[in-house]
């Protein structure tokens, strides 16, 4: 689902199996490899950004390759014992983002 940050629905796509062949990267590689006038690449344009959540990590290449400006949540490696300051900071923004689609989607589990 695409959505604002004032939380206005861009757009959905269709439904998908809820099994392991289908989780949040792989349906994301899906819409990026889909193309015509309601694919993904149609509705971003040059300076859009993606706010994620780290179960996209997977998707990350691609994303790199079509050339989408993408954010989410830092990670620790396995050596660190905390992320930077500024890594804190921006995981943060992103997570405050990430807010809108997490209320846009509650809001459209308790629609009747």
């Amino acid at each position: 689902m695409l959505v604002f940050p004032d939380g206005y629905i861009l757009h959905a796509e269709s439904c998908f199996f809820a099994n392991g062949a289908n989780n949040d990267a792989k349906i994301l590689n899906r819409l990026l490899e889909k193309d015509g006038k309601d694919s993904l690449r149609s509705f971003m344009r040059n300076g859009n950004a993606m706010l994620l959540d780290r179960g996209f990590r997977d998707s990350t290449a691609k994303l790199d390759q079509a050339g989408i400006v993408h954010f989410m949540p830092a990670f620790m490696d396995k050596d660190m014992k905390q992320i930077s300051c500024d890594q804190a900071n921006l995981s943060r923004k992103v997570t405050m983002g990430r807010f809108v689609v997490e209320t846009v989607n509650g809001r459209l589990k308790k629609f009747k």
